[in-house]
């Protein structure tokens, strides 16, 4: 596991057990082009984001419940994933390491799971 990894499980709630993750980096615009390293993981309860933005962590997180959709789309030189969160598309670019499969396999069951609770 990255120091990265480790620093982004302390983020979990104390019941949430992390069950696969990608690495990936993002791209922004502030002043000039220029990509930001972030860790995605599938927990137990949400996919949960970690990134370093401008020299600060930040974090975001989305239920399964709130989830209608999760897609891997294959570009020429890295995967994405696509989800549709409470009508909103947020995309994940430049995913450079980890088992997406798994990641994916793991989310949609998550999510079939979560739309039954509701």
């Amino acid at each position: 596991m990255s120091k990265f990894y480790d620093e982004a499980i302390k983020k979990l709630d104390y019941d949430e057990r992390p069950l696969c993750y990608l690495k990936y980096s993002l791209l922004t615009f502030v002043c000039r082009r220029g990509y930001r390293p972030g860790i995605l993981i599938a927990t137990n309860k949400r996919v949960f984001f970690y990134e370093l933005n401008l020299g600060f962590w930040h974090t975001e997180s989305f239920l399964y419940e709130d989830i209608s959709s999760i897609e891997e789309m294959e570009g020429i030189m890295r995967k994405s994933i696509v989800m549709n969160v409470n009508g909103e598309v947020v995309k994940i670019c430049n995913i450079m390491s980890g088992n997406v499969q798994r990641f994916m396999a793991i989310a949609k069951d998550n999510i079939k799971v979560g739309k039954g609770r509701g």
